[in-house]
């Protein structure tokens, strides 16, 4: 969703991770670590594997269209909120914490 809200044209390729496809030989050749989502910017020749790293990857390289605001005090308020989902919430939904905790059959 980023990438519209900048207006930017890319290529979406989906990835099932009930299916593995993250541990394919082709995702792997792209992200070693097999993580989603991953933003390949083939203009700059890199790959980031994070949704907080490709949130201000973005922000940085493409201004237009800002998400967050330019008051210090509410960027970093805005930062501090991301930060606190990626580290304490997003994780326990990820898949390979629920492979971890779910009950043995």
């Amino acid at each position: 969703k980023l990438l519209l809200l900048k207006g930017l044209k890319y290529e979406y390729k989906a990835v099932n991770l009930f299916k593995g496809e993250q541990f394919s030989e082709e995702f792997t050749k792209l992200n070693p670590i097999g993580y989603v989502p991953v933003l390949a910017d083939d203009e700059q020749d890199i790959v980031i594997s994070d949704s907080f790293a490709i949130l201000l990857y973005l922000e940085d390289k493409y201004p237009q269209h800002p998400l967050l605001p330019q008051d210090l005090q509410k960027k970093a308020i805005n930062l501090q909120v991301a930060n606190i989902v990626s580290s304490s919430i997003q994780p326990l939904q990820n898949l390979a914490v629920l492979v971890s905790i779910q009950p043995q059959r």
